[in-house]
């Protein structure tokens, strides 16, 4: 396994299911701030270390209506808040997935 660097806030919110803040920024169009549910960062298939979590809430350049799995290029994650708020881990977590994940570091525990 590689070491990497986890933000502390992210590493606890994932240990504990707690929900976060985030600010995602992709030049001129990081609007708005997004809660998401973190369960997973993992090195992604082009080497990027990624953030798998769903977002509950806020900002989406995709329309969101409804809490979905997002991946977030975690050099592009600014978060802002660890919430109070807790989550259940969510049904579509599939951590045997080699395709998604080429290497996990920090996961949700099942």
């Amino acid at each position: 396994m590689t070491d990497v660097t986890i933000d502390e806030r992210l590493a606890y919110a994932i240990e504990h299911r707690r929900q976060l803040e985030i600010r995602y920024v992709l030049g001129p169009q990081s609007r708005g701030l997004r809660v998401v549910n973190p369960h997973v960062v993992f090195t992604a298939s082009n080497g990027s270390l990624t953030l798998h979590a769903v977002q509950v809430a806020g900002f989406s350049s995709t329309g969101l209506t409804e809490p979905a799995w997002r991946s977030f290029d975690l050099s592009r994650v600014w978060v802002t808040k660890l919430l109070d708020s807790t989550f259940a881990i969510d049904d579509e977590l599939n951590l045997g997935n080699d395709e998604l994940y080429a290497e996990i570091h920090l996961a949700v525990r099942q």
